[in-house]
């Protein structure tokens, strides 16, 4: 089922489906969605890259929302833009990044859910 773990790596079947990965062989932490800090022209962005299959599965909806505090999460996809999918072979990257640059001591919070939607 969708919570079995087949593989014994912690990721749910579900979590591999989402991200395009094996659930009969143990992947690495190395696949999870990444925060990073992302320098263009000089400026620094809050962005974030997940991976997911080729063709997006039509009963799943990925959302990443930003936040300026992590309790209560107050998401919003606002001032987030997302990349085209970037082929990687057996499946795509996405990268999500703020479009107003971090400023000195700024902080805040990205998340990516992934929304098993129903029938």
């Amino acid at each position: 089922g969708p919570a079995d773990d087949p593989d014994q790596d912690g990721f749910p079947n579900i979590l591999e489906y989402a991200l395009a990965l094996n659930p009969n062989s143990s992947d690495s932490r190395n696949v999870l969605p990444k925060p990073t800090l992302l320098r263009s022209n000089g400026q620094t962005y809050i962005s974030f890259t997940y991976r997911q299959p080729k063709n997006t599965p039509p009963d799943l909806t990925y959302q990443v929302t930003a936040s300026s505090a992590v309790a209560p999460w107050q998401g919003s996809m606002a001032g987030l833009e997302a990349s085209a999918p970037l082929d990687k072979g057996d499946y795509v990257e996405v990268t999500v990044k703020a479009v107003v640059p971090s400023a000195g001591d700024a902080s805040g919070f990205i998340q990516l859910k992934i929304i098993k939607n129903v029938p």
